[in-house]
C-alpha cells in the first residue's frame, strides 16, 4: 500500500514543477530585443536554432509567433515575437532553468534578431 503523505508530496512537487506559457507571461518577460525583421523570419531562426537544444514548437498568434521549448518534456522557454513598428519585438521568457554564463536559448534568441 501507499503512504498517502508520499504520494500528495510527489503530486505537489510535479505540480510545482510546471507552468503554462500564460504564466510565464504574468511574471514578465526575462529580456526583450527588437528588430528591423519582420515577425515570422524571427520565429523561423529562433525555431531552428533551438531545435538542437529543446522539442520546439511554434503557432501562429494575433500578430506575430510564440515559439515554445520542451526540455524533459516540460516548458522552460517561450519566444513570444511580434510585429512591430518597422520590425518585430522579441519578449523571452524562461521558466526554472539555471545556466552559468549568457543562457544558450536566450543567445541563440539574440542571434536571430
Amino acid at each position: 500500500m501507499r503512504n498517502p503523505l508520499i504520494v500528495s508530496a510527489l503530486a505537489l512537487f510535479l505540480v510545482g514543477c510546471s507552468t503554462s506559457p500564460n504564466n510565464m507571461r504574468k511574471s514578465g518577460p526575462d529580456e526583450v530585443h527588437t528588430s528591423f525583421k519582420d515577425a515570422k523570419q524571427v520565429a523561423l531562426c529562433v525555431g531552428s536554432s533551438w531545435e538542437g537544444l529543446a522539442v520546439v514548437s511554434s503557432r501562429e498568434i494575433e500578430n506575430g509567433y510564440s515559439v515554445t521549448g520542451l526540455l524533459r518534456g516540460r516548458l522552460h522557454y517561450l519566444a513570444d515575437i511580434n510585429n512591430h513598428e518597422n520590425g518585430s519585438q522579441t519578449k523571452l521568457y524562461k521558466f526554472m532553468s539555471v545556466s552559468v554564463g549568457r543562457d544558450a536559448f536566450f543567445g541563440w534568441a539574440s542571434k536571430c534578431q
